[in-house]
Protein backbone atom coordinates (compact mmCIF):
# COMPACT_ATOMS: atom_id res chain seq x y z
CA UNK A 1 0.00 0.00 0.00
CA UNK A 2 3.03 2.14 1.03
CA UNK A 3 4.64 1.66 -2.16
CA UNK A 4 1.62 2.25 -4.44
CA UNK A 5 1.36 5.97 -2.48
CA UNK A 6 4.73 6.98 -3.27
CA UNK A 7 4.28 5.66 -6.66
CA UNK A 8 1.31 7.71 -7.49
CA UNK A 9 2.87 10.89 -5.64
CA UNK A 10 6.25 10.49 -7.72
CA UNK A 11 3.89 10.65 -10.75
CA UNK A 12 2.10 13.36 -9.52
CA UNK A 13 5.10 15.20 -8.99
CA UNK A 14 6.39 14.34 -12.61
CA UNK A 15 3.20 15.94 -14.29
CA UNK A 16 3.28 19.12 -12.06
CA UNK A 17 6.96 19.44 -12.99
CA UNK A 18 6.52 18.51 -16.85
CA UNK A 19 3.30 21.38 -16.81
CA UNK A 20 6.03 23.58 -15.11
CA UNK A 21 7.98 23.33 -17.94
CA UNK A 22 5.95 23.78 -20.18
CA UNK A 23 4.49 26.93 -19.14
CA UNK A 24 7.91 28.64 -19.29
CA UNK A 25 7.49 31.27 -21.70
CA UNK A 26 9.84 31.57 -24.77
CA UNK A 27 12.72 33.32 -24.51
CA UNK A 28 13.29 36.70 -26.06
CA UNK A 29 16.76 38.25 -27.32
CA UNK A 30 18.29 41.16 -25.81
CA UNK A 31 15.74 44.18 -25.44
CA UNK A 32 12.74 42.23 -26.38
CA UNK A 33 9.00 41.58 -25.05
CA UNK A 34 6.74 38.92 -24.92
CA UNK A 35 3.47 39.27 -23.96
CA UNK A 36 -0.07 36.88 -23.41
CA UNK A 37 -2.92 38.07 -22.61
CA UNK A 38 -5.83 35.65 -21.78
CA UNK A 39 -9.30 35.33 -20.14
CA UNK A 40 -10.42 33.01 -17.87
CA UNK A 41 -13.36 31.52 -17.08
CA UNK A 42 -14.95 33.57 -14.89
CA UNK A 43 -14.10 36.22 -17.83
CA UNK A 44 -10.85 37.63 -15.72
CA UNK A 45 -7.94 39.26 -18.08
CA UNK A 46 -4.65 38.54 -17.10
CA UNK A 47 -0.96 39.98 -18.75
CA UNK A 48 2.03 37.99 -18.58
CA UNK A 49 5.29 39.47 -19.49
CA UNK A 50 8.55 38.68 -19.86
CA UNK A 51 10.64 41.49 -20.38
CA UNK A 52 14.69 41.19 -21.65
CA UNK A 53 17.42 44.36 -21.17
CA UNK A 54 18.47 45.62 -24.54
CA UNK A 55 22.55 45.17 -24.74
CA UNK A 56 24.93 47.71 -23.64
CA UNK A 57 25.83 50.26 -26.30
CA UNK A 58 22.43 50.61 -27.67
CA UNK A 59 20.48 51.87 -25.08
CA UNK A 60 18.38 51.41 -21.87
CA UNK A 61 14.76 50.70 -21.38
CA UNK A 62 13.94 52.48 -18.30
CA UNK A 63 10.34 51.32 -19.08
CA UNK A 64 7.74 49.59 -21.22
CA UNK A 65 3.82 50.78 -21.63
CA UNK A 66 0.95 47.91 -22.83
CA UNK A 67 -1.67 49.97 -24.52
CA UNK A 68 -4.39 48.56 -26.42
CA UNK A 69 -5.36 50.57 -29.79
CA UNK A 70 -7.39 52.40 -31.33
CA UNK A 71 -8.74 53.55 -27.41
CA UNK A 72 -5.11 53.80 -26.20
CA UNK A 73 -5.88 52.31 -23.01
CA UNK A 74 -2.79 51.78 -21.33
CA UNK A 75 -3.50 48.44 -19.85
CA UNK A 76 0.09 47.96 -17.96
CA UNK A 77 3.43 49.38 -17.45
CA UNK A 78 6.63 48.01 -16.19
CA UNK A 79 9.13 50.81 -14.81
CA UNK A 80 13.05 49.79 -13.93
CA UNK A 81 13.34 50.59 -10.36
CA UNK A 82 16.62 51.80 -11.30
CA UNK A 83 14.90 54.94 -13.35
CA UNK A 84 15.02 58.31 -12.69
CA UNK A 85 12.05 59.12 -10.68
CA UNK A 86 10.36 61.85 -13.78
CA UNK A 87 9.95 58.26 -15.69
CA UNK A 88 7.70 56.60 -12.78
CA UNK A 89 5.95 59.96 -12.65
CA UNK A 90 4.96 60.44 -16.78
CA UNK A 91 3.69 56.53 -16.51
CA UNK A 92 1.84 57.31 -13.89
CA UNK A 93 0.73 60.23 -14.95
CA UNK A 94 -1.30 58.13 -17.92
CA UNK A 95 -3.01 56.02 -15.54
CA UNK A 96 -2.33 52.95 -16.14
CA UNK A 97 -4.49 49.65 -15.07
CA UNK A 98 -1.66 48.31 -13.12
CA UNK A 99 2.22 49.79 -13.11
CA UNK A 100 5.08 47.35 -11.88
CA UNK A 101 7.98 48.60 -10.57
CA UNK A 102 10.83 45.98 -10.72
CA UNK A 103 14.19 45.35 -12.24
CA UNK A 104 14.78 45.30 -15.95
CA UNK A 105 17.78 43.29 -16.20
CA UNK A 106 19.52 40.87 -18.75
CA UNK A 107 17.50 38.09 -17.23
CA UNK A 108 14.25 37.61 -18.60
CA UNK A 109 11.46 38.64 -16.78
CA UNK A 110 8.29 36.91 -15.93
CA UNK A 111 5.40 39.13 -14.43
CA UNK A 112 1.54 38.31 -14.05
CA UNK A 113 -0.76 40.80 -13.75
CA UNK A 114 -4.33 40.68 -13.48
CA UNK A 115 -6.47 44.09 -15.14
CA UNK A 116 -9.53 44.88 -16.77
CA UNK A 117 -10.22 43.39 -19.74
CA UNK A 118 -9.34 45.78 -23.17
CA UNK A 119 -12.10 47.77 -24.69
CA UNK A 120 -13.95 45.18 -26.84
CA UNK A 121 -13.61 47.74 -29.61
CA UNK A 122 -9.52 47.55 -30.06
CA UNK A 123 -7.88 45.13 -31.89
CA UNK A 124 -4.55 45.95 -31.80
CA UNK A 125 -1.26 46.08 -28.96
CA UNK A 126 1.02 48.43 -28.64
CA UNK A 127 4.80 48.56 -27.08
CA UNK A 128 6.12 51.73 -25.95
CA UNK A 129 9.83 51.65 -24.86
CA UNK A 130 10.95 54.65 -22.72
CA UNK A 131 14.40 54.82 -23.22
CA UNK A 132 18.15 56.14 -22.50
CA UNK A 133 20.52 56.60 -25.13
CA UNK A 134 23.36 58.53 -24.17
CA UNK A 135 22.03 61.60 -21.68
CA UNK A 136 18.89 61.73 -23.38
CA UNK A 137 15.43 59.75 -22.60
CA UNK A 138 12.83 59.21 -25.38
CA UNK A 139 10.19 56.91 -26.17
CA UNK A 140 9.87 54.85 -28.66
CA UNK A 141 6.81 52.33 -30.47
CA UNK A 142 8.52 48.54 -30.35
CA UNK A 143 5.78 46.59 -31.62
CA UNK A 144 1.99 47.71 -32.80
CA UNK A 145 0.44 44.14 -33.00
CA UNK A 146 -2.59 44.31 -35.12
CA UNK A 147 -4.76 40.86 -33.87
CA UNK A 148 -7.49 38.68 -34.42
CA UNK A 149 -8.73 39.19 -30.37
CA UNK A 150 -7.57 40.51 -27.49
CA UNK A 151 -9.14 38.40 -25.11
CA UNK A 152 -6.32 35.14 -26.45
CA UNK A 153 -3.07 36.41 -27.77
CA UNK A 154 0.82 35.58 -27.41
CA UNK A 155 3.53 37.46 -29.33
CA UNK A 156 7.19 38.91 -29.24
CA UNK A 157 8.99 42.11 -30.24
CA UNK A 158 11.70 43.34 -30.25
CA UNK A 159 13.97 46.40 -32.37
CA UNK A 160 17.08 44.97 -34.40
CA UNK A 161 20.49 47.18 -34.06
CA UNK A 162 19.55 48.04 -38.04
CA UNK A 163 16.72 49.86 -37.31
CA UNK A 164 13.65 47.05 -38.26
CA UNK A 165 11.60 44.95 -36.11
CA UNK A 166 11.36 41.54 -35.01
CA UNK A 167 8.19 40.13 -34.45
CA UNK A 168 7.12 36.63 -33.49
CA UNK A 169 3.27 35.14 -33.07
CA UNK A 170 1.65 32.48 -31.29
CA UNK A 171 -1.90 31.08 -31.55
CA UNK A 172 -3.57 28.62 -28.47
CA UNK A 173 0.17 27.89 -27.95
CA UNK A 174 1.34 27.13 -31.15
CA UNK A 175 4.20 29.31 -32.50
CA UNK A 176 3.51 30.51 -35.81
CA UNK A 177 6.40 31.92 -37.11
CA UNK A 178 8.73 35.54 -36.98
CA UNK A 179 8.27 38.15 -39.58
CA UNK A 180 11.28 41.01 -39.60
CA UNK A 181 9.85 44.48 -40.42
CA UNK A 182 10.78 47.94 -41.23
CA UNK A 183 8.30 49.32 -39.00
CA UNK A 184 6.79 48.45 -35.54
CA UNK A 185 3.09 47.58 -37.40
CA UNK A 186 2.36 44.26 -38.08
CA UNK A 187 -0.64 41.31 -37.94
CA UNK A 188 -0.95 38.22 -36.81
CA UNK A 189 -4.14 35.94 -37.75
CA UNK A 190 -5.04 33.35 -34.86
CA UNK A 191 -6.32 30.42 -35.53
CA UNK A 192 -4.66 30.63 -39.28
CA UNK A 193 -1.31 31.05 -37.31
CA UNK A 194 0.05 33.52 -39.61
CA UNK A 195 2.14 36.54 -39.64
CA UNK A 196 2.54 39.35 -41.70
CA UNK A 197 3.98 42.92 -41.78
CA UNK A 198 1.99 45.88 -41.79
CA UNK A 199 -1.71 45.83 -41.16
CA UNK A 200 -3.20 42.46 -43.08
CA UNK A 201 -6.70 41.45 -43.22
CA UNK A 202 -7.01 37.81 -41.36
CA UNK A 203 -8.55 35.12 -43.43
CA UNK A 204 -12.11 34.50 -42.80
CA UNK A 205 -12.20 38.67 -41.51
Amino acid sequence: MRRNAWFGLAVALCAMLAVAVLAQPPEVGPGGIWIQGSTDEYSSFYLRVGLRQAEPGLFTILAAKIYSEPSHTLLAAVVDGAAPALVLTSVNAEKPRATMVTSIAAVQSDLHLGIPAPPASDSRIRIDYVIRKGKSISTITVSDAQLSSLSDFEFSSRPSAGGGFHNCGYCGGSYCGCVDCSTPGWTLCCPSCTVSCGAVKCPGE
